[in-house]
């Protein structure tokens, strides 16, 4: 009877024991799930200004930024463009690729760096190679997002592409949505 009731007492200790790792484990794991930052922001630009060099430069753009950690982003943008180098202007489409680095804790108001590779097509052809609309180069953008309320910022930046030349990118107007 005695041996009874040690395999009894072994086997709810065991049971006790394996429901507390259970319970941490679920603890744990819904400790990773939860996201501090919203997964996904989208921004636009409806007002970029470029001056480097001859060129001059309007245009919009488009991105998508996906978090990883509140301090990083996978980031993907498309702009269209409308070049003007000295009397010929020329329209591009420029993709850039790379991470976003966030320096700040709480995201739809952080600074940010961004850094990357940028590819720019252009509808026509420049002579001078210096500032070729169809070109590849690294970029580096840097800006602060303002918040607007819920899940809208603000996100002026200033940004250098150098893919064709060296140009420098202002977009005063920029604004994010997070989701």
């Amino acid at each position: 009877m005695s041996e009874l009731k040690r395999k009894a007492s072994r086997q709810a200790i065991f049971k006790r024991s394996l429901s507390r790792e259970l319970v941490g484990l679920v603890l744990v794991l819904s400790v990773f799930s939860v996201r501090v930052t919203p997964a996904s922001e989208l921004s636009i630009s409806s007002a970029g200004i470029a001056l480097g060099g001859s060129q001059t430069e309007i245009g919009v753009g488009l991105g998508y930024h996906r978090s990883f950690a509140n301090w990083l982003q996978g980031s993907f943008a498309l702009l269209y463009q409308t070049l003007k180098f000295g009397e010929t202007s020329v329209n591009a489409w420029s993709v850039r690729v790379g991470p976003t680095f966030n320096m700040d804790g709480v995201i739809n108001q952080a600074y940010f760096l961004g850094l990357g590779y940028a590819y720019r097509k252009g509808d026509g052809a420049i002579s001078s190679g210096a500032t070729d609309p169809n070109a590849t180069g690294p970029y580096l953008q840097f800006g602060k997002r303002i918040s607007l309320g819920g899940t809208f910022s603000l996100r002026p930046n200033v940004s250098a592409t150098f893919a064709g030349g060296a140009h420098i990118r202002l977009e005063p107007l920029s604004v994010s949505y997070f989701f």
